[in-house]
């Protein structure tokens, strides 16, 4: 059925009127009507309500804290446009954590469309896992050296002495002054190309896993057995044996080094194999040697650690009307740690 068109209303002659008044006003200047963009400029005014920024999900801020942190990250995107958005949740949900920080930067709009000028400071507790994920337009600023250092030196020192609001509250300034300009850089950071890659070699460790001591024996038997001879076949063209041997196991310790940083352990599989080899080369001997035979029994020791785990929670957060990012984009860029 067609719709049918509304009858004349009686005070028709008093809204022509108005209407008209209203244009008169508009034309001349003094009734301004806010734009989009107008509103938007309002989330960070003094006073104004500040949501959306701050997803406490895992209940790590007090209230009071957490509307201070609303409060400083509202002023800054009024100053500079750029978001940054704090999320914490209880677990990943068994995702990766790249993955999970990234699919929620986008759920939840982080950064302006076009200018992807967004950032987002993810804690999962229950996995003890950091991430902080940078838009695209902020990534000469923010870079993943400069995000990993952020976490390593600002927030994960805290978490692990349970000052989750300390930490939050660090990383925040810290992100900041590095969008700002004024963070200070790091000694290494001023070496160029080495340093920045110390940094990011020190970015991708800090965001393995911890291990069990017992694992990182296991895996550095492996490692300390399987490692050189791989370094010297990579190099096996090489003609001249000690180039190759020199290549071969500088390769090797390129790689080993940085691990044993991360994981300290591991030299347990050097000490293991250390020990075969002198049992190797000394056990038998000494037994033949003295002329009868003898018997004992070593005691062996074995190191077990038990990795704490945590039933899963889902979380989600919820953004106010008042928080409008659009949604930038996201390519991977920022860092990881765990605590």
């Amino acid at each position: 059925m067609p719709a049918v068109p509304p009858g004349p209303s009686p005070n028709r002659p008093a809204g022509a009127l108005a209407g008209a008044l209203a244009a008169l006003l508009l034309s001349a200047g003094l009734v301004a009507v806010p734009s989009p963009a107008a509103a938007q400029s309002r989330l960070g005014e003094p006073g104004a309500e500040a949501t959306g920024w701050v997803h406490d999900d895992a209940d790590l801020l007090s209230p009071e804290r957490e509307a201070a942190l609303e409060r400083r990250l509202a002023e800054h995107e009024r100053a500079t446009s750029n978001q940054v958005v704090v999320q914490t949740v209880l677990s990943l949900d068994g995702r990766p954590l790249e993955e999970f920080a990234l699919a929620e930067a986008t759920r939840l709009g982080v950064g302006r469309r076009g200018r992807d000028n967004g950032v987002l400071l993810l804690v999962a507790l229950h996995d003890r896992a950091l991430r902080i994920e940078v838009g695209y337009g902020l990534e000469e600023r923010l870079t993943d050296a400069r995000s990993g250092r952020i976490l390593r030196e600002e927030v994960t020192p805290r978490f692990r002495d349970g000052d989750y609001a300390g930490g939050l509250e660090a990383g925040v300034e810290a992100i900041l002054g590095a969008l700002d300009g004024t963070l200070p850089g790091s000694p290494l950071e001023r070496v160029p190309l080495v340093g920045v890659g110390v940094e990011r070699v020190r970015a991708g460790l800090d965001s393995l896993p911890p291990l069990p001591v017992g694992d990182q024996v296991f895996f550095g038997l492996f490692l300390f057995l399987f490692g050189p001879l791989l370094g010297l076949l990579l190099f096996a063209w090489v003609r001249i044996a000690w180039l190759q041997a020199v290549l071969g196991l500088g390769l090797f310790a390129a790689v080993a080094l940085p691990l044993l940083f991360r994981y300290p352990f591991l030299l347990g599989g050097l000490g293991v194999l250390a020990l075969f080899v002198l049992w190797a080369r000394f056990g038998p001997k000494s037994a033949t040697s003295g002329g009868g035979s003898s018997s004992g029994t070593g005691g062996s020791r074995s190191w077990s650690s038990s990795s704490s785990s945590s039933s899963s929670g889902s979380s989600s957060g919820s953004s106010s009307s008042s928080f409008s990012g659009g949604g930038g984009s996201f390519g991977g860029g920022g860092a990881s740690s765990r605590w």
